[in-house]
């Protein structure tokens, strides 16, 4: 447990017992196929599917640490699920090219999720892309997607029915799904320099979150490292992400490269209490710069230099009801102002130095990477 002392800004560790144990393991065996037919001399027709057949093992457990208990420091399996499902995903794809400078894109997606018997029989996408001459090009694009839960959950509060069988609350959880914008425009400002902006939009709709008023989302699902462990869910969450991007590109030639990408962006949410709120995700800014300089030396060898400086505003959090964290074990933000606060931004620079020695069959390559050279300490979440 890391607790604040009190006016000197510093942190103790105080010792605590494991408390969680689980071994997972997910095994997958994917298989996919693709047909194409030109059906006109303008046109071609894509379909196929792919498919993924999942074996899941799950099993999590947890530790009495109550010292007045007498069953304290002993394990109590809480779910042991062994299961398999099949996502399979049908697609038919046309694309027509029209007067040599205008390619559209036409195309339906279906997706079936054995697991929780979850079907969406039609997604439209389409997009085109307008080449304006030699150096420009304009593109869009609009779909409708959807994406299976993180698949633990779909085992996770399991009870016994009435004859005995293991069943999950959320075993019957659906897809969440997503409308997609985009557009963007790309220009070559030069014959190896690529300047590309890009805008889009996305309406999140059937996130999972928790069945009684809460600020719990799955729409923040992989912002750190932890798991959920939510109450029953059900799909009536919805979220908007929006932002702009703007990438300049030297490709490589005269010996050097380099890429710089900005983007500033949105990213709200809406649990089961209906109050629109910062998602966990929502730094508001990434700017990325990296770069690689190559020296040609006697008999092919090269030698190079290449770095990457990153720097995006933190992560989301909120004040922490330490009552509620120090009986659930975990932390647990105070609900009504859920992601109010931010971290510090993130900041990291790496460099690499390579040495490449080339023979006529066989080459040999001595490299050093230095991560975070500056030892920035950036903070990831809260933990308990």
């Amino acid at each position: 447990v890391y607790r604040h002392l009190n006016g000197n800004n510093q942190y103790v560790v105080d010792s605590l017992l494991p408390m969680l144990d689980y071994r997972f393991k997910q095994s997958r065996v994917s298989g996919s196929f693709l047909f194409s037919k030109k059906v006109a001399k303008t046109s071609t027709l894509n379909f196929g599917f792919n498919s993924d057949l999942y074996f899941f093992q799950f099993n999590d457990s947890v530790r009495n640490v109550d010292t007045g208990s007498p069953d304290y420091s002993r394990w109590r399996t809480r779910w042991d699920s062994r299961d398999q499902s099949l996502l399979l995903q049908p697609f038919v794809q046309l694309k027509h090219n029209l007067s040599g400078k205008t390619d559209f894109i036409v195309g339906l997606h279906s997706q079936y999720f054995s697991l929780s018997n979850s079907l969406v029989l039609v997604e439209p996408r389409g997009g085109f892309r307008w080449r304006i001459n030699d150096k420009q090009s304009f593109n869009m694009g609009v779909g409708l997607h959807s994406q299976i839960q993180p698949t633990y959950l779909y085992f996770y509060g399991q009870t016994n029915d009435a004859n005995g069988k293991p069943v999950s609350q959320n075993r019957e959880m659906d897809f969440t799904r997503s409308i997609h914008y985009v557009s963007s425009y790309e220009i070559f400002l030069a014959p190896m320099i690529r300047l590309k902006g890009e805008i889009y939009y996305q309406h999140v709709f059937n996130v999972p979150v928790e069945k009684n008023s809460s600020s719990f989302s799955l729409v923040n699902t992989g912002a750190g490292f932890s798991r959920f462990f939510p109450s029953a869910l059900v799909n009536t969450g919805i979220g908007k992400n929006y932002g702009v991007e703007v990438t300049l590109e030297k490709f490589f030639s005269r010996g050097y490269l380099f890429l710089i990408t900005g983007s500033l962006f949105e990213s709200y949410y809406q649990g089961s209490d209906h109050r629109w709120r910062d998602t966990d995700f929502n730094g508001n800014y990434i700017l990325t710069a990296l770069f690689t300089k190559e020296w040609s030396l006697k008999g092919r060898n090269t030698f190079s230099i290449g770095g990457k400086v990153t720097t995006a505003g933190g992560r989301r959090y909120g004040p922490v009801d330490r009552v509620a964290s120090d009986r659930e074990k975990d932390v647990v933000f105070v609900d009504a102002t859920r992601n109010s606060l931010q971290f510090a931004p993130y900041f990291r620079t790496d460099l690499r130095v390579n040495y490449k020695i080339n023979r006529p069959k066989v080459s040999h390559e001595i490299a050093v990477d230095l991560v975070n050279i500056f030892g920035t300490k950036n903070v990831l979440k809260l933990t308990y």
